[in-house]
């Protein structure tokens, strides 16, 4: 318990109801480094978007490699491969102790999707027909959730 371990623990006055979801938010602040994190009630974290997040930017940065000309756009590309990891890197130490692997696992296929339109192209092959079928899948997927991994993972 956050409180019994000297930490300052903020709690908001009414539930939260958002977007379906109904419960409670709470801010945990040490107050000997300043350090703090916003928990929600039932341990939702944000490994799914976390996943969407780093899959955007391995497509963006290999988009760059299959478009041609697009070796240009490396140097941008690179830095901002760059930053996007830096970020993630920042989210993870917070989250280290919360991460759910399996919720980053489908954000994070869920977002490569693009990559199968980029690799496949859009000429009426069976490697494109395959290609655009592993891009329906992902996209149903992400839209309909099938599977609740997007609802499990967004609680």
């Amino acid at each position: 318990n956050a409180v019994n371990a000297g930490k300052e623990v903020t709690v908001h006055e009414k539930s939260i109801n958002k977007h379906g979801w109904k419960g409670f938010g709470y801010i945990v602040i040490d107050p000997e480094t300043g350090a703090g994190a916003y928990l929600i009630e039932g341990g939702g974290n944000g490994s799914y978007l976390l996943g969407i997040v780093a899959g955007f930017a391995l497509v963006s940065f290999l988009a760059a490699l299959m478009i041609p000309g697009g070796v240009v756009l490396l140097p941008a590309m690179a830095a901002g491969f760059a930053i996007a990891l830096e970020g993630l890197a920042l989210v993870h130490m917070l989250m280290a102790k919360s991460i759910d692997w399996q919720c980053f696992t489908a954000g994070f296929l869920t977002a490569l999707t693009p990559l199968t339109i980029l690799y496949t192209g859009f000429g009426i092959t069976l490697k494109a027909i395959v290609g655009m079928l592993l891009t329906a899948i992902p996209i149903g997927e992400a839209v309909f959730d099938f599977a609740g991994s997007r609802t499990g993972c967004m609680r």
